[in-house]
C-alpha cells in the first residue's frame, strides 16, 4: 500500500515541514487499513495546548480598587485557604505577570478560576473578566491593556466549598504579542453582571495557551 503523509489528528495539527525519518501509522477506517506516516521532524512541530496555574500568592492587588488578600483557617481540619476577596459593590482587581516559553504561538489564551465564598445563597452567580497586555523590550509599562477580554461565570453551591469555573472564550492580549515577551494579566469582578451576596474569593487561575514547536520547550 502506498504511504500517505498524515496532515491532521484530532488532538494535533501537523504542518508539513519535511524530514526523512518516518514513524509509520496504520489508519483503519471501517476495516480498510491504510498505511500512513508522520516524519519525526513534524512530530516535534505539533501544535498543542498547555495549562499553567497561578495560585493567589502570584497575585498583586491594584492600589486603586484592589481585591483584598485573605488567609483563613477552616474550623474543623485546620485547612488554610489563601485567596483574594472581591466585594459586591466595586469592580475590584488583581494582576499577575507571566512570560511564556519561546514556543508560545503568541495567540489567544483562555482561563478558568478556582474560587470559594463565605456568604452566598442558592442560584447566585459570579462573573469575572480577564484582560491582558504583551510588552516588547522598551515598551512603556504604563499602557492601556487593550485587546479583547473574556469572562467566566459560575453558580454558588455551598459556603466554604471549592468551586471551579468552566474555561472562558478567547482572551486577545493587547500590545503586539510575540514569543518570549512579558505579559500582564488583570482579573476583575463584574459586579453589574453577578449577584453573589458576599465576597467572591479567588484561590487561583489556570491559563490555557498554545505552543507550536515541542523542540523549543
Amino acid at each position: 500500500m502506498a504511504n500517505t503523509a498524515v496532515e491532521d489528528f484530532s488532538e494535533l495539527t501537523i504542518p508539513d515541514t519535511g524530514g526523512a525519518d518516518r514513524m509509520h501509522i496504520v489508519d483503519d477506517p471501517f476495516g480498510s487499513p491504510v498505511s500512513k506516516y508522520i516524519t519525526t521532524r513534524n512530530l516535534l512541530k505539533a501544535t498543542i495546548t498547555r495549562d499553567i496555574y497561578f495560585s493567589a500568592k502570584h497575585f498583586i492587588a491594584t492600589t486603586t480598587n484592589g481585591a483584598e488578600s485573605t488567609t483563613v483557617e477552616l474550623a474543623t481540619n485546620d485547612i488554610m485557604v489563601d485567596a483574594y476577596g472581591f466585594d459586591t459593590t466595586t469592580s475590584e482587581k488583581i494582576q499577575f505577570w507571566h512570560k511564556f516559553e519561546a514556543n508560545w504561538n503568541a495567540g489567544t489564551v483562555t482561563f478558568k478560576l478556582d474560587w470559594t465564598n463565605t456568604a452566598g445563597i442558592a442560584a447566585e452567580t459570579i462573573d469575572f473578566d480577564l484582560a491582558g497586555h504583551s510588552y516588547a523590550n522598551d515598551d512603556a509599562l504604563d499602557a492601556a491593556l487593550g485587546g479583547t477580554p473574556a469572562n467566566v461565570t459560575d453558580t454558588w453551591t455551598a459556603q466554604d466549598d471549592y468551586q471551579e469555573t468552566p474555561f472562558s472564550s478567547a482572551v486577545t492580549l493587547g500590545g503586539t504579542p510575540a514569543d518570549g515577551q512579558l505579559n500582564l494579566f488583570q482579573l476583575s469582578r463584574d459586579v453589574a453582571a453577578d449577584d453573589l451576596t458576599g465576597d467572591a474569593k479567588i484561590m487561583g487561575i489556570t491559563l490555557r495557551y498554545t505552543v507550536t514547536d515541542l523542540a523549543s520547550s
